[in-house]
């Protein structure tokens, strides 16, 4: 009930500003409405304290995004609704009373959708403080959609390095299918981008990044071997781990 009751508040709010469409030029308060409006509805309900809320920012967000409008705004919001109850954590009587993972998991899926540089590296600070394996196996996935600077075009190796980082620690715990299984779809993705051939660390003229790349390279080698001799993985992930092994050794010898 609540929900409809926003909704229709929502409409009436609007209508005064896209009435004035069909009328000709509009001013520049006008025009500065028609963008603020939406935007000022989605901080008010992300800043929510209540799950219903922050669901709702999140379906405005869904709706823009469908409608090709301008992401940039809308990624500090996704930010905030990713770090939820992680870093920005509101207690009750001693205990975190906000820890919505699913909307953590909803926030950190639409902010793959944003290829940026800001976006990537939202995610790697996401990643880096979550605690939930489905958030941050989603985590893995939008990091391995992005088409961002980050790349090994310009010899940075930093995607690599921190979902590397992730892997240590997570499997530390033990094995887990369903991270490793994003681990490695996103490593797949992003073999196009690594570099190819000889080892840069015996070439007098290579570069320090180029070098450190490369070592990040075979340690992520190193990481999807041990996925795909480790029999507490199931078979499928163990073959996955097999065809993106092939896959890296193909790169190299390019």
């Amino acid at each position: 009930m609540r929900k409809t009751v926003f909704f229709v508040m929502c409409a009436a709010c609007l209508m005064p500003v896209f009435a004035q469409q069909g009328k000709g030029e509009v001013s520049v308060e006008e025009a500065y409405l028609r963008e603020s409006v939406p935007m000022m509805i989605i901080r008010e309900q992300a800043a929510s304290q209540d799950r219903e809320g922050k669901n709702i920012a999140l379906d405005y967000i869904r709706e823009a995004m469908n409608n090709g409008d301008d992401t940039r705004a809308l990624l500090p919001v996704l930010q905030e609704l990713a770090l939820e109850g992680v870093l920005n954590k509101t207690r009750f009587e001693g205990r975190v009373s906000n820890n919505y993972a699913d909307v953590r998991l909803r926030a950190v899926t639409y902010m793959g959708e944003i290829s940026t540089k800001e976006s990537a590296d939202a995610l790697m600070k996401v990643v880096l403080v979550e605690e939930e394996p489905a958030v941050i196996t989603e985590a893995f996935r939008s990091l391995s959609k992005i088409d961002s600077k980050i790349d090994a075009n310009k010899g940075d190796g930093r995607m690599l390095d921190v979902a590397n980082w992730i892997f240590n620690q997570i499997n530390a715990t033990g094995p887990d299918n369903r991270l490793a299984l994003a681990y490695l779809d996103a490593i797949e993705q992003m073999v196009p981008k690594m570099p190819q051939g000889k080892d840069p660390t015996r070439m007098p003229n290579a570069t320090e990044e180029e070098k450190r790349f490369w070592r990040i390279n075979l340690d992520t080698t190193d990481k999807v071997r041990s996925i795909a001799s480790n029999y507490k993985y199931i078979t499928g992930v163990r073959e996955k781990a097999k065809k993106v092994l092939l896959t890296l050794a193909k790169n190299r010898s390019s």
